[in-house]
């Protein structure tokens, strides 16, 4: 992959681990149930930890990354609807847009892997990915729990 596609795909990954933790520190706020509130908080850290690395990556390939979104300041794919429910505060309402837009993360995880990522890079991409993953399946059961 030639180095601007790949500062440009991890640039997209820098942006989406940003909206994500926006996301679930806003539903954190907005969740009376204090469980769950901390469990979107942990997700909101683990975002931020991931746009953090891939920013190192981008650094360190002599680009700059890109931590704020280009989508005229609104959350992108999945975290666009968040903001509609934040006043409602229904718990399983805020906890399906959260699993909208770790799915949206999904895709863009998916975009990326499609293309060649140099060793060192590529396992910390597939570690992110899979933890998404894995967080959107204990989201659903969240989600499940709290109907």
């Amino acid at each position: 992959m030639r180095t601007e596609t790949l500062i440009r795909s991890m640039n997209t990954l820098i942006r989406t681990n940003m909206e994500a933790h926006k996301g679930y520190k806003r539903a954190a706020k907005n969740i009376a149930d204090p469980e769950i509130s901390t469990t979107l908080e942990t997700m909101a850290e683990k975002h931020q930890t991931y746009a953090t690395d891939l920013s190192e990556v981008v650094d360190d390939m002599g680009g700059k990354p890109r931590d704020r979104s280009t989508m005229l300041g609104k959350f992108h794919d999945g975290w666009r609807n968040l903001e509609a429910l934040l006043t409602n505060g229904d718990a399983s309402m805020l906890i399906d847009e959260c699993v909208k837009g770790e799915k949206a993360a999904i895709k863009n995880y998916r975009e990326a892997l499609r293309h060649p990522i140099p060793d060192g890079i590529i396992e910390m991409v597939w570690d992110q990915y899979d933890t998404i993953k894995a967080t959107t399946q204990k989201l659903e059961v969240i989600r499940n729990d709290a109907i």
